[in-house]
């Protein structure tokens, strides 16, 4: 993991809404259709905290030897994606051996749901004597979303069919040392690296497939490993492709979660994956590498999209953020 200290140090938060972004969205929901912008305005903020960040994304071994017992040989779903998903994890339980040391640059995991992601940080604060982050209990709420600060209610997605309740109630322990999924604030900090500028992308705003594979994965086939390209000026790898990484909503109505029509869906997806094309062919289902960028995100309306993630830890309190007004960026 990564130590970052930061003491009032400025970060460059949001995107810039000059190159594609910022778009009008026509949004369609069970209850109708409406409109909502696609923003979050790039900000200045001072931040002092001490963090520790996982500097790769989680790993498929890494998965396999911490939820070991959580792992069905034969698992049963109803649903086929699901279903698949967890045959995948059988397969890799199967083809380890329990208390395996796992190497550094394993294949990053790619087909984790949000409560699973959740579930991990648990199990690894735990492991660590560490107080868990979150408290999980069930529920008979059936719409997922953000209930106040701190308080979601999920999908249900384990590596087994859930006989239980649809949904899960997650909240937030505030007192915890232990592991937790970034808030989408943190995510864009940790991804600029204290990069400053108003840059759309680690690689800059007009490059090549060349130079931006210098940083990121893309149109790589599945199992690639972590931590093979260069790392952001905080020394973090992978922050885009490779896969896409769960980040969480941290409230509600607030610039913590600045989109109109997510105002309460508790996550979404940052960063890209292996998946995206090199190039700009007709497949809308995954982006092409030039719409990569800190204002790329895929939507989790309803938990139900599988991705990768990485972990942070808080040292002592938790960080404070204070919006920097009279400085210009």
């Amino acid at each position: 993991m990564k130590y970052l200290n930061f003491k009032d140090e400025k970060v460059l938060l949001g995107y810039s809404t000059m190159l594609g972004s910022g778009n009008v969205l026509r949004i369609t929901t069970i209850e109708g259709s409406f409109f909502a912008r696609d923003e979050d305005p790039e900000r200045l903020e001072s931040v002092t905290g001490t963090f520790l960040v996982d500097k790769y994304p989680v790993t498929n071994c890494e998965i396999v030897q911490l939820m070991w017992d959580c792992i069905p040989m034969k698992p049963s779903f109803s649903d086929f994606v699901q279903k698949k998903l967890a045959e995948e994890w059988a397969l890799r339980k199967k083809n380890s051996s329990r208390g395996e040391q796992c190497i550094a640059h394993d294949a990053a995991a790619s087909s984790i749901f949000l409560f699973q992601a959740i579930k991990y940080a648990n199990a690894r604060s735990i492991r660590e004597g560490l107080k868990p982050y979150y408290i999980i209990t069930n529920t008979t709420e059936t719409k997922q979303k953000i209930k106040h600060k701190g308080h979601y209610i999920i999908r249900y997605l384990d590596f087994k069919q859930n006989n239980d309740d649809y949904n899960i109630d997650v909240s937030v322990d505030n007192s915890s040392d232990g592991y937790r999924l970034p808030y989408y604030d943190e995510w864009m900090m940790l991804a600029r690296g204290g990069e400053k500028r108003h840059i759309e992308a680690p690689w800059g705003n007009d490059t090549t497939f060349e130079e931006a594979s210098k940083y990121a994965k893309f149109a790589a086939p599945l199992g690639e490993p972590v931590g093979q390209l260069q790392p952001n000026g905080y020394g973090l790898y992978d922050m885009f492709g490779l896969v896409e990484e769960h980040v969480l909503f941290e409230k509600i109505f607030q610039k913590r979660n600045p989109f109109e029509y997510q105002n309460n869906t508790p996550s979404c997806l940052k960063g890209g994956s292996n998946k995206t094309r090199k190039e700009d062919e007709e497949m809308p289902a995954e982006p092409h590498w030039t719409q990569i960028s800190y204002g790329y995100r895929k939507s989790n309306y309803n938990g139900e999209a599988y991705a990768g993630f990485r972990l942070i830890r808080n040292i002592g309190n938790n960080a404070k953020w204070t919006e920097v007004k009279s400085e210009s960026k």
